[in-house]
């Protein structure tokens, strides 16, 4: 402990230094970027760069890529101009000693003026689309208060996305569950991208992404485009920046995340380029010296990466991986000191492998993906107490993804937009349930199975843009997807009418369906029930966009998502088994004999309003209020277990000096939904027995927690030195996490989120 108060403390010191201590006067870096159509992705020659206010600048050239040498480290805001497009505006270019930044600036079309006058979009670069998708640069990522580096940690701020438990980053996205999310890298589909992954679902406690290697990542919360499919809630768009073009660079880490290295550079020529992250957890050390919640030290490591080749003539290939590897062991021993009712040993390997394809041609642009995904578990659990084993899981899930899209602009502002996707999926399981306390705390038989899928699912879509007048604009497609296990195809049609108010301010109405298939490990449990079907949702938004200064937007949005066909089982007929992976101790259960006849909805609306990096100042305030319901086979309406209700969060930095950066982040939200004990019945067994007449009736407290972080940045001839210091839960909140049945003491107990939780961190940028 006093060694890692020791090391705190000597944080504090460095962050504190004056800057001139570190700082050169001859120090430069360099901005690199290119600039594109945001629709057509076409390089745009002629566009005037800007940066300093207009003291330094560039013009791209026939290739779209400008450069601009000699700028003093810095914090930089750049700027491009053109006739006929709006002006874009990329906020947050850290410029650092010996180093060069490379930017991508998507130019966005007039639509609404003509084009001989100019107008702003703002640092808000939107091109269109749901009022709900968001995007977040780099260095918004990095610096989040409350993330720890954590992607999904980082969109908790938004109003879409529910606050259920510190220690999961799992996305609720407007009343959904953990299953009813998707991930793209570069067009390169991911199946989970957090350490020890949920089974089935998209959570985890920690992200794998190294935020280092990120250029952006744009979220969609609902209404999303018929490219996107196998997803009910939300899509998550990251992309890899590429490597260095001019030489090797490393950058070493030690971070909430983990210890690691980032090194990068050419690769034979500068028309090609590597990037490659390694990192390694110490968490175990930090559960030790601070409360935490448990003493169960688990022990992860990443491995991703990414190769560029410019290949000419608008053609690129991009290759990525991402590899992780997860451990966790406990014992009864430590099990009974955490008060925790299940323990055992945790392993999971998950491996992504894909190329990505692009073609830009005159008017248009091809992408094309070829993806191997494989995550193998290797778990195993008991019942603290009885000692009876509850899980044996030796399961690989694997698959293929082909993925091809294409875009043509037929003439101005009218596009279509259309491809494909080919998945096959070949799992393998060995897995064995033996012991299962059914709701009445009586122990029965679990499902086992030994088993393998050999599936296939095809799905094509197509996308029409047209404008219907100089202020209107309508997207019409639809998207079809067949599962061969099921012989079943989902036709799912999905449209957007855009409303351009002013140049500055939009309205949006989009109304779409969806549909997913089942999580690979209930398909293996049931694959010989031939009724199986695509879970499916309907989804309505109304949105309102707002520019009220050039780095000020405000949003405004409304939705309501009905669900059908989902599955459930007469066996726990008040359940709604989407939902299932917060029941319990979080073992998901397979289940058989399923019927698809569950119905659910949610329904709410969101505002926000958000603040670029402008004057040293930046943030974002939003509120929600929603509810989330299913009707169980008893025909009741009962809450969702996401179901908090509302949510405010509140984040703003401020930028003391070029170097020095304030920031925080206040969330409070709804407690949500729990289904109490029934407290006699379960003090007669010394086992958790539900209230079965409550379901979801009763809720725990409010949740609320202030996050805060200061960033200092040290520059030196060619290398800078990043430290950051930040407190999670500074008022040491006792935020209720979940309510167990606690069989050492015999009664109800309450499980609880982080308490105080210093974190620190150093980027060593060489």
């Amino acid at each position: 402990m006093s060694g890692v108060l020791n090391a705190v403390f000597c944080m504090v010191i460095v962050v504190l230094l004056p800057s001139h201590v570190a700082a050169s006067e001859s120090a430069t870096g360099s901005i690199r970027g290119t600039v594109r159509d945001s629709k057509t992705d076409m390089p745009l020659k002629g566009v005037r760069i800007s940066v300093r206010d207009g003291k330094q600048g560039a013009v791209s050239g026939a290739d779209g890529v400008f450069i601009i040498h000699k700028l003093p480290p810095a914090v930089y805001t750049v700027t491009a101009t053109m006739i006929g497009y709006r002006h874009c505006i990329i906020s947050d270019v850290v410029v650092k000693p010996g180093r060069t930044y490379d930017v991508v600036m998507p130019m966005v079309g007039q639509s609404v003026m003509t084009d001989s006058i100019v107008v702003s979009s703002g640092y808000f670069n939107s091109s269109g689309g749901s009022a709900g998708t968001v995007e977040f640069g780099y260095e918004e990522i990095r610096r989040s208060p409350g993330s720890g580096g954590d992607v999904s940690r980082v969109l908790a701020g938004l109003p879409s996305v529910a606050k259920v438990n510190d220690a999961k980053n799992s996305l609720i996205v407007r009343g959904g569950s953990p299953v009813e999310n998707t991930f793209y890298i570069n067009n390169i589909p991911v199946p989970n991208i957090n350490h020890f992954p949920t089974q089935g679902a998209s959570g985890g406690p920690i992200g794998i992404l190294n935020v280092d290697l990120l250029r952006s990542v744009k979220f969609s919360a609902g209404g999303f485009a018929p490219q996107f499919g196998n997803a009910l809630s939300s899509v998550m768009e990251l992309e890899f920046r590429q490597g260095s073009r001019e030489q090797t660079h490393a950058q070493l880490d030690l971070n909430f995340a983990g210890y690691g290295a980032v090194v990068e550079g050419p690769l034979f020529t500068n028309r090609a380029t590597w990037l490659f992250s390694a990192r390694r957890s110490y968490l175990d050390l930090v559960i030790k010296a601070f409360n935490t919640g448990t003493s169960i030290a688990p022990r992860y490591g990443d491995y991703q990466g990414n190769i560029s080749i410019d290949a000419g003539k608008g053609n690129s290939l991009e290759t990525i991986f991402v590899i992780a590897d997860n451990s966790s062991y406990s014992d009864s021993t430590t099990a009974r000191e955490n008060e925790q009712m299940i323990y055992g040993d945790q392993y999971s390997m998950q491996s992504t492998l894909g190329m990505n394809w692009k073609s830009v041609w005159g008017g248009g642009f091809s992408t094309t993906s070829l993806t191997y995904s494989s995550t193998q578990y290797d778990d195993e659990y008991f019942e603290q107490g009885s000692a009876l084993q509850l899980v044996r899981n030796r399961s690989t899930e694997r698959q293929f993804t082909l993925r091809s899209i294409h875009y043509f602009e037929i003439e101005k502002q009218v596009s279509l937009e259309f491809g494909g996707e080919w998945q096959y999926l070949f799992p393998d399981y060995q897995n064995m349930y033996p012991n299962v306390r059914n709701q009445a705390g009586v122990v029965v038989q679990g499902p086992s199975f030994v088993t393998s899928l050999r599936e296939q699912m095809v799905g094509g879509f197509a996308q029409l843009s047209y404008p219907l007048s100089e202020f209107l604009t309508w997207n019409a497609g639809v998207r079809a997807d067949y599962f061969s296990m099921s012989n079943h195809v989902a036709v799912q049609p999905r449209s957007t009418l855009e409303v351009h108010i002013t140049p500055q301010s939009r309205l949006s109405f989009s109304i779409g369906m969806y549909a997913q298939r089942l999580p690979l490990i209930q398909l293996a449990a049931m694959q010989q029930d031939a009724t199986v079907d695509w879970l499916r949702a309907s989804h309505i938004v109304v949105g309102y966009t707002s520019l009220l200064d050039e780095d000020i937007q405000f949003r405004a949005e409304a939705y309501y998502k009905h669900y059908t066909d989902a599955p459930t089982d007469s066996a726990v007929p008040y359940r709604f088994l989407l939902d299932e992976s917060l029941y319990g101790n979080e073992i998901v259960l397979p289940r058989v004999n399923l019927q698809y006849n569950g119905i659910a909805r949610s329904y709410g609306f969101e505002v926000s309003v958000q603040k670029k990096l402008k004057n040293g100042l930046y943030g974002m305030a939003s509120f929600a209020a929603w509810r989330s319901q299913y009707k169980d086979l008893l025909n009741v309406w009962r809450n969702r277990v996401y179901d908090n209700r509302f949510s405010l969060s509140v984040e703003c930095g401020y930028k003391i000096s070029e170097t020095f950066e304030l920031s925080a982040r206040w969330i409070y939200a709804g407690g949500t939904p729990y289904t109490p004990f029934n407290t006699a019945e379960s003090r007669r067994i010394n086992s958790g027995v539900e209230d079965v007449t409550i379901i979801n009736q009763a809720r725990l407290p409010d949740y609320h927690s202030l996050n805060i972080r200061v960033d200092k940045r040290f520059n030196f001839e060619s290398s800078s030195l990043v430290v950051f210091l930040s407190c999670w839960n500074v008022y040491n909140r006792n935020n209720v996490a979940s309510v167990y049945w606690n069989s050492y003491k015999n009664e109800e107990g309450r499980q609880l989120q982080f308490g105080l939780l210093p974190i620190f961190g150093i980027e060593w940028e060489l």
